[in-house]
């Protein structure tokens, strides 16, 4: 059942887009979320009704959360696939974020990566991201677990051969010693063959 927007609620999205705009500033937006930003508010704008409000409500959330609250989100599983998906996002593209988080959100987005075909299509994007992502962390090498070592390691696997999610997978495994967070041994047997 489709229902009109009354001026209210479309000063309140002004509103969250304002605020979204405040924390990710449009110059610094790689690709992948302005074309989600955009097709978000085109479609937004046509207040389909209250349960498509709901879904872009978690989305808008998701990518607006702090890391702290992204983290959380995406480690309980609640949520639709897609929210858990730009919270990650959200944690990868945060001007700060601590190595840990860094390191668990990479480790979840390889494990939800087959819940979407179109994640094998994207996964020079993702790489990137996650290269700069690693790139931010060490402007505060003293946050990692041992950065004499393990910066090199990570630069290595950045810089190093691979593509998309291969070698997401390989920047992840080179970076299991900068943090103290560990893979559960399924998760880490299933990243080492992905990295293959």
């Amino acid at each position: 059942m489709s229902r009109g927007c009354n001026s209210q609620e479309k000063d309140e999205r002004k509103c969250k887009c304002q605020k979204r705009k405040q924390f990710w500033p449009s110059s610094e937006l790689p690709m992948l979320v302005k074309l989600i930003e955009c097709n978000y508010l085109k479609i937004r704008d046509l207040c389909l009704n209250t349960a498509s409000n709901q879904w872009f409500d978690e989305i808008e959330n998701a990518l607006a959360a702090p890391t702290s609250t992204a983290v959380a989100m995406f480690w309980s599983g609640q949520g639709t696939i897609e929210s858990m998906i730009l919270g990650i996002l959200n944690i990868l593209l945060a001007r700060s974020c601590s190595p840990e988080d860094l390191f668990a959100a990479q480790a979840r987005l390889l494990r939800v990566r087959n819940a979407s075909p179109w994640f094998k299509d994207i996964g020079e994007v993702i790489c990137r991201i996650i290269e700069r992502a690693w790139e931010r962390t060490f402007e505060s090498p003293s946050l990692l677990r041992t950065p004499r070592f393990s910066v090199p390691r990570i630069r290595a696997a950045c810089s190093g051969a691979g593509v998309g999610l291969q070698k997401v997978a390989r920047i992840l495994l080179a970076a299991r010693d900068a943090v103290f967070v560990k893979l559960p041994p399924e998760i880490q047997s299933e990243i080492e063959q992905l990295a293959e």
